[in-house]
């Protein structure tokens, strides 16, 4: 996967060491999460991409270890194309959650990639539990990514920002990996925040040199988000 290095190294080296973990599910997504990994991965780094399976309790067993197992090395394949080393690991758990959080700490993992499903409403409910379950561990990245066509293909980013997101913890960390991301990618990026937390965000971004290639839209509020964006 051929990726653009449009972004400063300094501004990567402000970010610690990347361990990337990505939660496999079905292979169409698994891929769409590979390749979402090569872009967000320092190009200079050594570490691998760790690549999981969770076999909920009461689905395990030889023949959906194998399967799973298989699942894995297809998207191995992929990110070893990108000259990009892997290692796999098929795991049981009482729960999706708990497998995740379990090789996440097992890891050593600082970014976690999970798909959204594509349709409905108990896949979402249930995802929806999921990410409640994640953010309960507060040291590391979490992308939940609803990739409907190759990541590649993004021509902007949209960062829907609420008010004072500045500053908590961990804001910083996850600009400098969009902006990484973003450089990866030669898009833009576009902030959308409300009109009375506009000028605060614009010096945030200011202060940390960050502005370029960001463009900044307002909204009134956030109950007009649909038309805001279709503004963009």
């Amino acid at each position: 996967v051929a990726v653009a290095e449009t972004i400063a190294p300094a501004e990567v080296d402000l970010l610690p060491p990347r361990r990337i973990l990505v939660g496999c599910s079905n292979q169409a997504i698994s891929a769409r999460l590979a390749e979402l990994a090569i872009l967000l991965r320092d190009t200079r780094s050594s570490e691998p991409v760790h690549l999981l399976r969770i076999l909920p309790d009461g689905f395990s067993g030889a023949a959906a270890e194998t399967a799973a197992q298989d699942s894995l090395a297809g998207v191995a394949a992929l990110l070893a194309a990108a000259e990009i080393h892997t290692e796999s690991r098929v795991r049981s758990a009482i729960s999706v959650g708990t497998g995740l959080l379990a090789a996440r700490q097992e890891t050593g993992a600082t970014d976690l990639l999970i798909g959204w499903p594509d349709s409905g409403a108990t896949n979402q409910l249930l995802l929806g539990s999921l990410i409640q379950q994640l953010l309960r561990d507060r040291y590391f990245s979490l992308f939940v990514a609803r990739l409907q066509a190759a990541p590649q293909s993004t021509k902007r980013i949209v960062l829907a920002l609420p008010t004072h997101a500045e500053h908590e913890d961990g804001f910083l960390e996850a600009i400098l990996l969009l902006r990484h991301l973003a450089g990866q990618l030669g898009a833009p990026i576009h902030v959308l925040t409300e009109r009375r937390a506009s000028a605060a965000m614009q010096d945030f971004f200011r202060d940390f040199e960050l502005s370029e290639n960001v463009k900044f839209h307002t909204i009134d509020s956030w109950s007009k988000l649909p038309r805001g964006l279709g503004r963009g």
